[in-house]
């Protein structure tokens, strides 16, 4: 491209028709702010709208907005899809605008090298646009971030630093992954009617905590973390937590962490099943403390998930209060049905046969059966940490080891011959590192001699194990090592089970004589997604950036999808294969900038099954142009747009894109409209009701997940538009206003 072609397309579809309420307002406050922080950050963008259907008796768009002079960095072109085309629609006298079909004609003739899909009503804060400008966005990653919704006075003439501060002072709700929660004045999760903390306790939920359920008690889920938020006080206290893990997780022991807003490790304890835990919160200087709350040692993408549910949910926590001392609360035996949903249902009669009918068969699930896990009784335990600890337990193993299994009461996992871990001591604990190993099946006599080798392949060490031993693993700091058998066992073929079996770990741990090993109890180590990086020694924080010495360690798992690494922008050649650990010495003083994988590559291979950020995603969805063209942009379904949207995030995930979330301070504000005009919390039903009187159907959002479920299980990714799309063959007129 030349140097004055956009870098970001950025598109959105509208029509004259004051929809919402003060729509030329809304729209003018979204072209002024983002002209201005194009400029302001020296974006070179350009600003698509497509006007569908215009209205007879309003003026066209092009009339009805002030334009801004200076476009050297931001060029704004208007597409006009006619009356003519509308009418095309099944329920084009219902529905005056299909919103994603109109931004698939806006994709369709872009000209950046990336596409930003939003809306008219939004405002991205600097810290938004500063990353847009960066350069630092690649292939292979679709940006997500959460909405903000915010009050509908943003002063029109004020500058971008008014309209901020506006919104940042006017929070209404949040749109996160979880799920949209009410916010106080403070930018905090409100609590629910119904909740497990008690009114006015000072406590609130942050990322991580699903909205409230009711069975036979109210509860809440946690993801893969739950964040806390409490008032901080002078003095410490306890807070007690009524919990207990999953259903898929309760079989073995679990380990409980509470982590400090730095990610250190405050206080962790072993339990099983129901459990009451008190924690210690320490005293805090600011107005609040934030603290995390997790299990540790479990790796969502390879740990069964509820029927039915995309979610990777770990806890259930029924109360969290603070408690005020004495003999702890004797907890409820609960016994929990949990449903399955139905099986799935064939979209393709109420999508009115635009599908394929091969697609009926391939997108088939199978019928689940619901089933009842009973939650043992509680059992108390008050956590006191016994050793500093911070991050896992310091062992991540490879793909050559099989999943977790358990049977007559052990749990371990099975390996084959060449199956890698990598070791990184936790703060505070001993460098010598052991696991307890056992052969596998046709070993003459029960035995095998295990050979030790480091990164490079070079052997480090030999061990003879009869029946069962401890491994000592020799080095310091973080190192990656694989195990090989010197010779291979007789063959020996198990019923049912095709795995090639070498040998299987027991248990591990950290010390001379591995006498930590009882510390982890039934706790296996995690095998980490493709991507993973963790800073190991040499590292030390500076304001926002991390400081390397010469000799820091980066701990990582190279992405399956991915050529070499990229620090600070430059390539880095690691020598660690796709998808393996491996542990990287810097060779000179480096701040940490920036860390990514690329240049990546579209890979329909089959992913983890992960929990997308599909709330709100029609207000910010970014891809690179040839991955939307590729897909071929949004499902064109003759039906009210809600839920378009996050079918494509799913499509473009098993394609082979990986989610990548913008975080805090990164952030959009969604400028509030009338209500019932789009989807909020408290005018669903007025949305809904009007929809249905009309005869327009919708896709709801369980039924996008059951179109995930069945791109998980067939492995591929589903494209659901023609050639066609995005009125590909149509002369569409342009205008600059």
């Amino acid at each position: 491209m030349g140097a004055a072609e956009p870098y970001l397309s950025i598109v959105v579809a509208t029509r004259n028709d004051n929809h919402g309420g003060s729509l030329t307002r809304r729209t003018q406050i979204f072209l002024n702010s983002l002209a201005a922080q194009c400029k302001r950050h020296r974006l070179r963008a350009e600003l698509i709208f497509v006007e569908w259907n215009p209205p007879r008796n309003r003026p066209p768009l092009a009339e009805s907005l002030e334009w801004p002079e200076d476009r050297e960095w931001c060029q704004v072109r208007i597409v006009r899809v006619p009356r003519e085309v509308h009418a095309r629609y099944d329920h084009g006298e219902a529905l005056p605008l299909y919103q994603m079909i109109a931004k698939n004609a806006g994709i369709r003739r872009t000209r950046g090298q990336f596409i930003l899909a939003t809306n008219i009503d939004i405002i991205f804060s600097d810290e938004v646009m500063q990353f847009l400008a960066s350069g630092q966005m690649t292939k292979g990653k679709m940006y997500r971030i959460d909405r903000l919704d915010a009050g509908s006075e943003v002063p029109i003439d004020g500058s971008v630093e008014q309209q901020l501060a506006y919104c940042r002072q006017n929070l209404l709700r949040v749109n996160s992954r979880e799920s949209t929660f009410v916010l106080n004045r403070d930018g905090l999760r409100e609590r629910f009617e119904h909740d497990i903390m008690p009114t006015g306790s000072g406590i609130w939920f942050g990322e991580g905590w699903y909205f409230p359920e009711h069975e036979q008690e109210p509860f809440r889920w946690i993801g893969e973390q739950g964040e806390i938020v409490v008032e901080a006080r002078s003095c410490e206290r306890e807070l007690l937590l009524d919990l207990a893990p999953s259903p898929p997780l309760a079989s073995c022991g679990w380990w409980l962490e509470l982590a400090g807003e730095n990610g250190k490790v405050l206080e962790r304890a072993p339990l099983e099943g129901r459990s009451i835990v008190v924690f210690r919160i320490p005293a805090g200087e600011n107005k609040y403390q934030r603290f995390f709350l997790r299990l540790a040692g479990i790796d969502p993408d390879r740990t069964s998930k509820m029927a039915n549910d995309s979610r990777f949910l770990s806890l259930s926590v029924f109360r969290c209060e603070w408690f005020p001392g004495g003999e702890l609360p004797a907890p409820r035996d609960v016994v929990k049905p949990i449903e399955t949903r139905p099986a799935w249902r064939r979209l393709v009669t109420k999508l009115a046969g635009r599908h394929e009918p091969a697609w009926e068969q391939a997108l088939q699930l199978p019928e689940t059966e619901p089933f009842q896990e009973l939650y043992t009784p509680a059992r108390l335990a008050r956590v006191r940490l016994t050793r500093p600890a911070s991050g896992h337990f310091g062992i991540w193993l490879d793909a050559k080891w099989y999943p977790l299994e358990t049977s007559m009461n052990s749990v371990f996992r099975w390996a084959q011959d060449g199956a890698g871990l990598l070791v990184r001591p936790p703060e505070g604990w001993p460098e010598d590192f052991r696991l307890l190993m056992a052969p596998a099946f046709g070993f003459p006599e029960n035995t095998m001699e295990l050979e030790i080798r480091d990164q490079a392949g070079k052997p480090i060490a030999r061990h003879t194990i009869q029946h069962s031993g401890w491994v000592k693993i020799p080095g310091t700091g973080a190192r990656k090592v694989s195990l090989h058998l010197v010779r291979e066992p007789e063959p020996v073929k198990m019923k049912n089970d095709r795995r090639k079996l070498s040998f299987r770990m027991l248990d591990f741990g950290w010390g001379e004589t591995g006498e930590t090993s009882s510390l982890m109890g039934k706790m296996m180590p995690e095998t980490p997604r493709p991507g993973l990086f963790l800073l190991g020694r040499g590292w030390t924080r500076r304001g926002d950036l991390w400081a390397g010495e010469p000799g820091a360690e980066l701990v990582l798992r190279r992405s399956e999808v991915s050529a070499e690494l990229v620090l600070n922008g430059d390539l880095v050649a690691t020598g660690i294969g796709p998808g393996e650990l491996g542990v990287i010495r810097l060779d000179r003083a480096t701040e940490l900038r920036s860390l990514a994988w690329g240049p990546p590559r579209m890979d329909p291979k089959f992913r983890p099954f992960l929990h997308l950020h599909t709330n709100a995603c029609g207000d910010f969805t970014l891809l690179h142009r040839d991955h939307w063209f590729d897909l071929r942009g949004y499902a064109e379904f003759d039906l009210y747009s809600m839920n378009l949207d996050s079918l494509f995030c799913w499509c473009a995930y098993f394609a082979g894109i990986d989610e990548v979330l913008l975080r805090d301070p990164m952030r959009i504000y969604h400028i509030e409209h009338d209500m019932g005009s789009g989807w909020t919390p408290e005018g669903q039903t007025r949305l809904y009701g009007r929809l249905a009187a009309r005869g327009v159907g919708w896709l709801t959002y369980p039924e996008v997940l059951q179109f995930a479920f069945a791109m998980n299980r067939v492995r591929s990714t589903v494209i659901f538009c023609g050639e066609n799309w995005g009125l590909g063959t149509d002369e569409l007129e342009e205008v600059i206003p």
